[in-house]
């Protein structure tokens, strides 16, 4: 069960660190940023959800 987790939360933290890099290395906005990081977190929570309702079946 952890290493499940973990995956997770290293999937969390890789796409994290490439919307810093990306926010650091171009003319991107703040709003354009959170934006790009929002829509990962919302991608990774339903990605979530749909493994989590597999799991059911």
């Amino acid at each position: 069960m952890k290493n499940k987790l973990i995956r997770y939360y290293a999937l969390i933290v890789v796409f994290l660190g490439v919307a810093i890099v990306f926010y650091t290395q171009s003319q991107t906005t703040l709003a354009q940023f959170l934006i790009f990081l929002f829509s990962g977190i919302l991608i990774g929570i339903n990605i979530l959800k749909i493994k989590n309702a597999n799991k059911d079946d």
